[in-house]
């Protein structure tokens, strides 16, 4: 066998050869390298996709089975997730990822409800300690984003970071809430202090004042008595100077308190008048410097003061003073209804007590006392009463003057009427029993003539005592007396005589007109001119009189 040469290399280095680069193999080369760029990313394209598609299947899955509340509770307490059977490690990925953000969801929630109930303590009043709440807000942070740290780190940064914002939030606000109850306890001190600060400062001016100490010194000393509520830190501490101001405006109204005490004392200021006159003069004894150091608003308030005072003084005057008199109108009323029936001693010691109580003068109580006893006159009767319902007189002082010019009867029924609700209904029932319709319209004599009779039988039953509901004897009501003296003038025998003639002559008048056809005057019989009646004969007018004579005649 032929055996070929052997080459050995002799260490010489020869230029490199000549290379056949022909254009067919360039592209041949050339398709070679683009089909392998092409088969590399086809192979990353189906990697891509097949990591996507197992993160969505990851995904869907932890949507549409969430872990349950026993589920996260472990996750919680291990910090491991539940694990899915088949699931590959992108599959795996995905579904914890996707379940850590449920739970991270899970905790905020749960963290953001135990804040608003803290926040809910504290607003009711729950005291805070602000490191306890730091340290407490933290560990609850800390304690939740360990847990989930192990099952997503990234989760756990965003869930830390919203935990944080939030915590962040409460201790802010649980702060403001501290800030305000400790205002509030603190203002509620100054406030029970404000109101006992104003008798000290008051009894301070008037002891200092009696030592006559200089007015700037005694400023001095209410500004020290007022300084636990005017200080910086007072100021500071209940959120403004809203005490403060008020504690000025205490000491300011304890000094007005103290000069006008001091004005209104009858010992230094007699009347307001003298009181006025030493203000203008700027006097107010011991106290004028404090007074002269007043602003001029405090001045004006001090004046104004005053005045109240005078005026609240003067009220309660005639007050007392109305009391008293409406006191003596009620026992000079009964007194006045007991005068018509006392004897004569009682009669006089009831006209001096009526004086005493100032019912009446000097001068009526003189023409009260003297007897007398004038004639009826129901025109003036009937004035008066018309004035005693419209008010015009109200009183028994103001009838007394009349008492000369009216009948015993008309001037006791008219008294009574005064004094007396029942009095007045009384009158008014005697109107009524006789047929007088108006104090300004003549009744005629035979009705003014019923009045006078059927009021000199009230007088009468006023007198009267009957035995009440207890068997006690007590005088007659006005309202029970004049039903008896209605009673007794209806069967009274010479009032029924009267009437009876009196009827009788009327009827002789309505035949003698009747006969005639002429109409009976609308005016009372006595009152008729027959001699102005018109178709009349002389001896019917003569017969009419005659009739009308004997009718005046029983009246």
């Amino acid at each position: 066998m032929a055996t070929l040469p052997t080459y050995e290399n002799a260490g010489v280095q020869y230029a490199d050869l000549p290379r056949v680069n022909t254009a067919p193999q360039q592209v041949a080369v050339q398709g070679m390298s683009m089909l392998g760029q092409q088969l590399d990313r086809m192979t990353a394209y189906f990697q891509t996709q097949a990591v996507t598609d197992a993160q969505k299947a990851g995904l869907k899955y932890a949507i549409d089975f969430p872990p349950t509340f026993d589920q996260l509770e472990t996750a919680k307490r291990t910090g491991q997730m539940p694990v899915v059977q088949g699931g590959g490690r992108i599959f795996t990925e995905s579904y914890n990822k996707a379940t850590a953000h449920i739970l991270g969801t899970n905790i905020i929630g749960e963290f953001q409800n135990r804040q608003s109930e803290r926040l809910m303590r504290l607003e009711a009043g729950e005291r805070l300690d602000p490191t306890a709440l730091k340290e407490d807000i933290r560990a609850d942070i800390d304690g939740n984003v360990s847990l989930l740290t192990k099952i997503n780190p990234e989760t756990s940064i965003q869930v830390r970071a919203q935990m944080t914002t939030l915590g962040h939030a409460v201790y802010k606000q649980a702060l403001m809430f501290d800030e305000k109850a400790r205002q509030a306890a603190y203002q509620v001190d100054l406030s029970n202090g404000l109101s006992k600060i104003a008798p000290v400062l008051e009894n301070v001016i008037k002891e200092y004042s009696k030592i006559n100490l200089p007015a700037g010194e005694l400023e001095q000393v209410l500004e020290n008595v007022i300084y636990p509520f005017t200080n910086k830190q007072a100021i500071t501490l209940a959120g403004g100077n809203k005490f403060a101001l008020e504690a000025y405006k205490i000491k300011d109204n304890a000094k007005i308190s103290a000069i006008s005490a001091k004005l209104t004392d009858r010992d230094f200021a007699p009347t307001a008048g003298a009181a006025f006159k030493k203000i203008l003069a700027g006097d107010a004894g011991e106290l004028t410097e404090m007074y002269k150091g007043m602003s001029t608003d405090s001045k004006d308030l001090l004046r104004e003061r005053i005045i109240k005072s005078f005026s609240d003084q003067e009220q309660t005057r005639k007050m007392d003073e109305a009391i008293v008199k409406d006191a003596n109108k009620t026992k000079g009323n009964a007194l006045t209804q007991e005068f018509f029936t006392a004897n004569g001693p009682r009669k006089s010691q009831i006209v001096k007590d009526l004086v005493s109580l100032g019912e009446i003068t000097l001068s009526t109580a003189q023409d009260l006392l003297k007897p007398k006893d004038p004639n009826p006159n129901p025109v003036l009767a009937g004035s008066l009463y018309d004035q005693i319902k419209r008010g015009t007189i109200n009183n028994f002082q103001q009838l007394i003057p009349f008492s000369n010019q009216l009948s015993r009867a008309e001037f006791t029924t008219l008294s009574h009427a005064v004094v007396d609700d029942q009095g007045r209904k009384a009158h008014e029932r005697i109107d009524r029993e006789v047929g007088i319709v108006s104090a300004y319209v003549d009744p005629g004599k035979v009705k003014a003539q019923a009045k006078i009779d059927i009021s000199k039988f009230y007088v009468e039953e006023l007198g009267k005592k009957i035995k009440n509901d207890q068997g006690v004897e007590v005088f007659q009501s006005p309202e029970q007396a004049v039903e008896s003296a209605i009673k007794r003038y209806s069967g009274d025998a010479a009032v029924n005589k009267k009437t009876k003639a009196r009827e009788q002559s009327e009827k002789q008048i309505n035949d003698v007109l009747d006969k005639k056809s002429i109409p009976m005057p609308n005016l009372p019989i006595d009152q008729i001119d027959f001699d102005k009646v018109k178709g009349l004969s002389r001896g019917e007018i003569d017969l009419l009189k005659k009739a009308q004579k004997q009718y005046t005649g029983n009246i």
